[in-house]
This record gives structure tokens, sequence and C-alpha cells, in this order.
């Protein structure tokens, strides 16, 4: 419900079956699409600007962005995230994020798996565990 238009990002995915071996088409993309592993991000991020997100991953922790950063996008681009940073010592601080490969730690297929993806999430609501060190000033709960 946030006004303008939204921005769609879709992931790169990969199965890798032999490191030597060229990999390009043997699982089709909508097949690859359709795994969400455990540690892995979605298939697709859908954003606004003006959307809350929260990091998942470190990005640069002695600058201010590390995991659980509360974050608001304030720019959409094809290749990269602008965001402003709502909560914790660099509040207010604009950062860039981008896009980076993570496949995961156990292997349920019979292949390597790889998704490229922005390492971050929506957050209208945070738990607990997320929110840990950080606090706000007002809090809204619309049942």
């Amino acid at each position: 419900m946030l006004p303008g238009s939204q921005h769609t990002y879709f992931s790169a995915n990969n199965a890798v079956i032999e490191e030597v071996a060229d990999n390009n088409n043997i699982y089709p993309i909508e097949f690859l699409n359709t795994f969400n592993p455990s540690g892995i991000l979605l298939s697709n991020l859908i954003l606004k600007v003006g959307c809350p997100i929260i990091l998942l991953r470190n990005i640069a922790s002695g600058q201010g962005p590390c995991n659980s950063t509360c974050l608001v996008v304030t720019y959409l681009a094809d290749y990269i995230i602008e965001a402003r940073i709502l909560y914790c010592n660099h509040t207010g601080k604009l950062i860039f994020i981008s896009c980076i490969t993570l496949n995961p730690s156990t292997s349920e297929f019979s292949f390597i798996f790889k998704r490229r993806q922005f390492h971050i999430c929506v957050a209208f609501g945070i738990t607990i565990n997320k929110l840990q060190g950080q606090s706000v000033k007002y809090v809204g709960l619309d049942l």
C-alpha cells in the first residue's frame, strides 16, 4: 500500500553438477526458482521506495551496515538498492546494497545450488531476536 511503483528483483540461480562441465540449461529456471532452502533468500523480491527492510548479512560491520540493521529504501536501481539506516549509531547514513551469491550449507540436492540475490527482506514486523540492540521510541501494532 506504499505509494509509487514497485520494483521486482529476480534472483540468478545456478545448478552446478560438475565444476569442469558446461552446466547451462540442465535444469530450467522455473524449476530452480521453486527451491526455497533454509538460509537462502526467495527467488524474487518486490520493493518500493519507502519500504522498511532488514539486512540479513554483514556488509561492513565497522561502518554500520551489519546483520539485523533496519533500513528504509530510498532509491531502487537495476543492480543496486540505496537505503537509509533507521536505528543504530549510524542513524541516517545512506548505504548501497548489491547482490551476493549464496549456496545452502546442507546438500539436499544432487547438485550444488547457488542463488544470487540481494541479502535483505521486507521488515514491517521484526522479531525480538532480530531487534536486539536496537531501540525505538514509538511502536504501533495493528491487529
